[in-house]
């Protein structure tokens, strides 16, 4: 219940878009960003998710991994106060405002595009998975370089965002994507490319062939994969609702790619994310974590096909029509992953 009024709130907020200075709009994103900070840093889930993994070491006494930016943020959390709520409250601070800054940098919908990080569930990693979330927004931050090719800069970026989740370094190959110049019918074939592999995976035609080229040691490791992977019926629908958007921003690029010269940037992003989730289906953990943060890069394509017409009706119509539906979507997907939720 708790997640859907979070969205609801969302869209109440999202009336703001209306406001044309962004001087008075402002506010509104403040407030609204607050609210969203209190809510996953107060609630209770992501304490019994990490309290008793993060609070058993010393502030500085890092195990062995590969996240040691995330550990050097919690020791100096505990060297001020030994509150493991602080964190939380810090790294959603930190995860919210660089997520809102890329907001208002590469979109005018600011409410629209915080209503799509909210519904299509990418808040929920605020709430339980806190150094994905953090490092994930780090690479949107670091999109204004992708956009200026400094490429440096953006390898900074990556590199910090990488020492938070050791994930955020495939968002490097988002640097390439404007150097790409697909036609609209090499991303309709790379759509249903995908849409295929989909189908495979989901048909389980790919087990059909583990079994008859037999079980060698990758096969085999592939099989184990296989059989403990989920089936949910839910996460088919979420990348079928992302497929709908995939083609529209295809559908109207030539008509948005005129009011944001880097919309590209964000749309192959999307398509490169569906073909790798297609690919990675069975596998569930990487199915999940690989592509996400291509995928993320919806949060810009919604908003600009909704505004897509010059008609200022028809702007409102559309920003009606897909609100409800996102939040028609979030109550599927609540109800259908209620089991995994709480």
């Amino acid at each position: 219940m708790l997640f859907f009024s979070v969205s609801v709130l969302t869209y109440v907020f999202s009336l703001s878009d209306y406001i044309q200075s962004k001087k008075y709009k402002q506010p509104f994103l403040f407030c609204l960003v607050a609210l969203l900070v209190a809510f996953s840093g107060f609630r209770g889930l992501s304490w019994a998710s990490f309290y008793s993994w993060d609070t058993n070491h010393k502030p500085f006494e890092s195990p062995a991994g590969s996240d040691f930016g995330y550990y050097i943020i919690n020791s100096l959390v505990k060297l001020v106060i030994d509150n493991y709520r602080v964190l939380l409250l810090l790294m959603s601070f930190i995860t919210l405002l660089l997520v809102a800054k890329s907001i208002t940098r590469y979109t005018n919908r600011w409410f629209f595009a915080l209503l799509a990080y909210v519904s299509l569930f990418y808040y929920v990693r605020d709430f339980g998975q806190i150094r994905a979330s953090l490092a994930y927004a780090l690479v949107l931050f670091g999109l204004r370089y992708v956009h200026e090719q400094r490429f440096l800069k953006y390898l900074f970026i990556i590199a910090i965002a990488t020492t938070i989740h050791a994930s955020a370094i495939l968002g490097l190959g988002i640097y390439f994507f404007p150097r790409i110049k697909f036609k609209n019918w090499h991303l309709y074939g790379l759509l249903f490319f995908s849409l295929a592999l989909y189908f495979i995976s989901t048909t389980g035609l790919w087990l059909t062939v583990i079994d008859i080229l037999g079980e060698g040691f990758f096969l085999g490791r592939m099989n184990a994969y296989l059989v403990t992977a989920s089936k949910s019926i839910s996460l088919d629908a979420k990348r079928l609702f992302y497929y709908a958007f995939a083609f529209a921003g295809v559908f109207f690029r030539k008509r948005l790619l005129k009011t944001d010269e880097f919309f590209d940037t964000k749309l192959y992003s999307v398509i490169f994310g569906l073909i790798l989730t297609a690919m990675l289906r069975e596998i569930e953990v990487l199915a999940v974590r690989i592509p996400e943060i291509y995928l993320t890069m919806l949060i810009f394509v919604i908003p600009a096909i909704a505004q897509v017409s010059r008609n200022k009706f028809l702007q409102a119509f559309s920003h009606h029509v897909i609100t409800f539906v996102l939040l028609i979507y979030n109550i599927a997907m609540l109800f259908s992953l209620q089991g995994l939720v709480y």
